[in-house]
């Protein structure tokens, strides 16, 4: 991504004079990426940053403090400020939020509380993420009950976006377990339908678990997260938010679809696609001052 298109959306904080006029001349929220540009996770966050700045410019102020020159040391001092990349919030002068890493899904959330964000807007934040699909090792996904008739994998047609589905064999049922290649900080879930009267209706969620679950065990455990899709999610191509609190470092995921929308035999699904972020290693995400 090319950060400077975003340029004309926020200023760069040069002194503690620029600093203290950006924080307390405006009602609006205010938010300073503190950035190091020899910190690797200031670099992987400053794209992200842009972009949000240029998506809410009418909502809040943004600022950029590089944390390189004597200047611009001291706006580090007098914030207080001694890991990057750290984000400050601020509304009337006064500090209301401080984020400290380079956790980007939560970077988004902080911003769309503050801004107070319409609840048709929180989509938005998944506009925000990534494509998660990417991550996932094909080769190693298993689907349980799918029908087989027509192509031999069947279960890869979900991760396409062609004329290719996933269709349930005996019943509507299906089990599906996604291993991804490195840990992912889940946001939301979107799923494809064929047609809306087979696409899924009752679907429980399960992380992190070594082997596929089985039909009844599926039925028995408690999920992680369940969701109750309805005609009109299809019909608006709606994102489906997860509990996200709950959906950290997932490495395997597991979908027990139990119906579908209109209690067809078989249940038919186009494209899953998943949203959120890789992890990249969260613990040490944060360059500290020496």
């Amino acid at each position: 991504m090319n950060v400077e298109q975003y340029r004309r959306s926020y200023i760069t904080i040069n002194n503690v004079r620029e600093y203290q006029n950006f924080i307390n001349n405006s009602s609006k929220l205010s938010v300073i990426f503190f950035h190091s540009t020899y910190c690797i996770w200031s670099n992987v966050v400053v794209s992200a940053f842009a972009e949000l700045s240029s998506r809410y410019e009418e909502h809040a102020n943004f600022a950029l403090v590089v944390h390189e020159s004597t200047s611009s040391a001291s706006v580090t001092e007098e914030a207080l400020v001694n890991a990057f990349p750290t984000f400050l919030f601020f509304k009337n002068g006064v500090e209301i939020e401080r984020l400290v890493g380079a956790d980007r899904t939560k970077m988004i959330r902080l911003l769309l509380k503050h801004i107070k964000m319409p609840r048709e807007n929180e989509e938005n934040i998944s506009n925000s993420l990534i494509k998660v699909n990417k991550f996932i090792k094909r080769t190693q996904v298993e689907c349980l009950n799918q029908n087989l008739n027509q192509h031999e994998e069947h279960i890869q047609s979900i991760f396409k976006n062609d004329d290719t589905c996933l269709e349930s064999n005996d019943g509507a049922e299906l089990i599906i377990s996604i291993p991804f290649n490195q840990a992912i900080d889940l946001h939301s879930i979107k799923i494809v339908p064929n047609n809306i009267d087979q696409a899924p209706k009752e679907v429980k969620i399960f992380i992190n678990r070594p082997i596929i679950l089985s039909f009844d065990d599926a039925e028995a455990i408690k999920e992680t997260q369940k969701l109750e899709f309805i005609q009109a999610d299809y019909e608006n191509n709606t994102i489906i938010p997860l509990k996200s609190v709950k959906f950290q470092k997932v490495t395997n995921i597991v979908l027990y679809i139990k119906n579908n929308i209109g209690d067809m035999d078989t249940t038919v699904i186009k494209e899953l696609i998943f949203y959120g972020y890789p992890v990249y290693g969260l613990v040490g995400n944060i360059f500290y001052l020496r």
